[in-house]
């Protein structure tokens, strides 16, 4: 947390703080804050953020920022975990898309019973 300052200042923190690529700065609360982040995690495994307040802002105000960048960072880095297990899962969903688009038009068509397409769905994912 720093204090705000000038523009011209905020900018050369954030150019010796942050790699240039990554950095994105926002100014919020009618410009009370000036926060700034980069999404490159540094060599010791933490993302940084950076936090440029006015004068006069209140602790509490402030603390409530702070909580709120690191609610987003939170649901951002379990967004990312969640979107790699859908990626490891999606062959396997791609099958079972497959499958059932399949079992479906066979309940459509004649090709089937219902007994025989409901004890084909049981086979495959099983009866609970």
């Amino acid at each position: 947390m720093e204090p705000h300052g000038t523009d011209k200042n905020i900018s050369q923190k954030v150019q010796d703080w942050f790699v240039q690529e990554s950095v994105a700065l926002s100014a919020m609360l009618d410009s009370a804050f000036v926060s700034g982040g980069d999404s490159r995690i540094d060599p010791a495994g933490h993302l940084r953020f950076a936090l440029f307040v006015n004068q006069g802002v209140g602790n509490r105000r402030v603390g409530r920022v702070v909580q709120r960048i690191c609610e987003i960072e939170t649901y951002k880095s379990m967004s990312m975990l969640g979107f790699s297990k859908v990626k490891e899962m999606s062959g396997e969903m791609n099958k079972i898309d497959t499958e059932i688009n399949q079992l479906i038009s066979n309940m459509t068509g004649t090709k089937n019973l219902a007994e025989t397409t409901l004890d084909a769905l049981f086979a495959r994912f099983g009866r609970t």
